[in-house]
């Protein structure tokens, strides 16, 4: 496990330091800066699924038909989450930076969105990878890092010597090949497949993109940003409550009865 976390850590700052070797200054900003958005609903979100499922999962490892039932409440609540405002974000993405930061930070709304879909991804690999470690396969954990690494080298070349763009896309690919990878192993423990998981999580991913696609289409109008951007989060919204309450996604009444109680 210790090995694991250095692995990645390690090649997290790869992405950065290949992008500050070919391009300019001001490039690797950009990156940066589009990276830090997405990041403030990723990784803070991933961290807190490991953090509170790993301990969950582990008290009733012994449970098989429990712990599957867990297994998948957790990846359908956590996916309805992540997916919707990442979506939400990559839509409002220039109207946003160009409100927050100005304009001379474009450029990183260009890469954020690309960031933001592959970055929907990271908590599916999050709860599966905890799987493995509450079977106690952390061997399975080590050697799934080393060849996600690998397959990794690809989007780097492609970075290093094309472009940051099409890095980016390759990015998104090797991430749906590593959650194959990390579901089809941890999938196999439960008999919890991969294109089960799928089937699970389609609903939140239909919602995200309606959410989306009506957002993203405002920004073409001809106004200013400071009114697209209201109009934007008020369009999102709207649709996000009609969406869950015409059909009755059960995410969403998990959520509601949960603020209820408290």
């Amino acid at each position: 496990m210790m090995l694991s976390a250095l692995l990645d850590a390690v090649w997290k700052e790869l992405y950065q330091a290949v992008v500050g070797k070919f391009y300019n200054p001001a490039t690797l900003g950009q990156y940066t800066r589009a990276r830090h958005y997405a990041n403030l609903f990723s990784s803070n979100l991933t961290t807190v699924v490991q953090r509170v499922t790993y301990p969950v999962l582990s008290n009733i490892q012994d449970d098989k038909e429990r712990i599957t039932y867990v297994y998948r409440r957790i990846i359908r609540m956590s996916m309805f989450i992540t997916a919707t405002l990442l979506f939400a974000l990559a839509a409002v993405s220039e109207p946003l930076i160009y409100c927050m930061i100005g304009p001379k930070w474009h450029e990183a709304s260009t890469y954020l969105p690309l960031i933001c879909l592959n970055s929907t991804l990271y908590p599916l690999h999050a709860i599966n990878l905890n799987m493995l470690q509450v079977q106690g396969r952390s061997d399975l954990f080590l050697g799934l890092e080393v060849i996600k690494k690998i397959i990794t080298l690809v989007p780097l070349f492609i970075g290093a010597f094309v472009g940051i763009m099409p890095m980016l896309m390759a990015n998104l690919v090797i991430g749906i090949i590593a959650y194959f990878l990390n579901s089809n192993y941890s999938g196999r423990l439960l008999g919890y497949s991969s294109w089960m998981q799928l089937r699970d999580i389609a609903p939140s991913y239909a919602l995200a993109i309606a959410i989306a696609l009506p957002v993203w289409f405002l920004k073409f109008l001809p106004l200013s940003y400071w009114i697209v951007l209201p109009m934007q989060i008020a369009v999102g919204a709207t649709v996000f409550f009609a969406c869950c309450k015409l059909f009755k996604m059960n995410e969403y009444k998990e959520i509601i009865d949960i603020l209820k109680k408290r």
